[in-house]
C-alpha cells in the first residue's frame, strides 16, 4: 500500500484528505518543522504539502530536504499568485493545488502518480538502471544516492540519447528559465554525475556547446 504524507495545519482540512484517500497508508504532520523530521527519516511515496505552515513553511520544507531523498510533492495552497507557483516548480514538485480544495480533483491527481509501477517506469542504459517512480538510479543494482540535480540531469541526457543539449538548455530544463546561475554549475554537476556512475567516456564534452551522451544502442 502506498504511504502519503499529508502536510496540513488546518484539521479538518487533513481529515477531509484522509478521508477521500482512504484506500493509502496515511500519516499526518501539522507543523513544517515535525513535517521536515518525518519525511528525513521515512519513506513516502508521495507529499501533499500545504505552504504556510507553524514553524517552517513549506517551502523552506522542500529546500531543507536531504539530499539523498528525492520526494513526490504535491503542494496545496491558498497562495495563487504565479511566481510562488513557479517557485514550487522549480524546487521539482510534481503539481500545485489551489485551496479551496476539490477533493475529487485531488484524488485524480494522486491516483495518476500513484499507479502501479509499469516498465516503461524503469530505463536501462548499459549497467545502470533509473526508476522513475521511485526517483532512483542503481549502478550494477546497488542503489547510487545523486543529488536532486544529478538525477535530473541524467534523466535529461537520457532521454536526449545522441544529441547534443547545450548548457544553457540544461540550466533551463533544471534550475529554470530565469535562473542567474554561470553555466560552471553544469560542468561541475556533469564531473560528478560520470564519476557517480562510471560514464567518463559516455558524457561527451561538446566543445563550447554542451554535452552528449552517447545513444549505445545505435553503435
Amino acid at each position: 500500500m502506498s504511504k502519503i504524507l499529508i502536510v496540513e495545519d488546518d484539521i479538518l482540512i487533513a481529515k477531509a484528505m484522509a478521508r477521500i484517500l482512504n484506500n493509502y497508508k496515511i500519516s499526518h504532520a501539522y507543523d513544517g518543522e515535525t513535517a521536515l523530521n518525518m519525511i528525513n527519516s521515512n519513506h513516502f511515496d508521495l507529499i501533499l504539502l500545504d505552504l504556510m505552515l507553524p514553524k517552517l513553511n513549506g517551502i523552506d520544507i522542500i529546500k531543507n530536504i536531504s539530499l539523498d531523498i528525492i520526494p513526490t510533492i504535491v503542494t496545496i495552497s491558498a497562495k495563487t499568485d504565479l511566481q510562488s507557483e513557479l517557485t514550487c516548480y522549480e524546487l521539482g514538485i510534481r503539481n500545485y493545488i489551489h485551496k479551496p480544495v476539490e477533493y475529487i480533483k485531488l484524488k485524480t491527481i494522486v491516483e495518476s502518480i500513484l499507479n502501479p509501477i509499469c516498465k516503461n517506469n524503469i530505463l536501462k542504459y548499459k549497467n545502470i538502471k533509473l526508476d522513475l517512480y521511485k526517483k532512483q538510479v542503481f549502478l550494477d543494482d546497488t542503489l547510487i544516492l545523486l543529488t536532486p540535480k544529478e538525477y535530473q540531469l541524467f534523466n535529461l541526457l537520457y532521454k536526449h540519447k545522441g544529441q547534443t543539449i547545450s548548457r544553457e538548455q540544461i540550466l533551463d530544463e533544471i534550475w529554470g528559465i530565469e535562473c542567474n546561475i554561470d553555466t560552471r554549475v553544469v560542468d561541475v554537476n556533469i564531473q560528478k554525475l560520470r564519476k557517480n556512475l562510471n560514464l567518463d567516456k559516455e558524457i561527451v564534452t561538446v566543445s563550447k556547446v554542451g554535452y552528449r551522451l552517447e545513444n549505445i544502442d545505435e553503435k
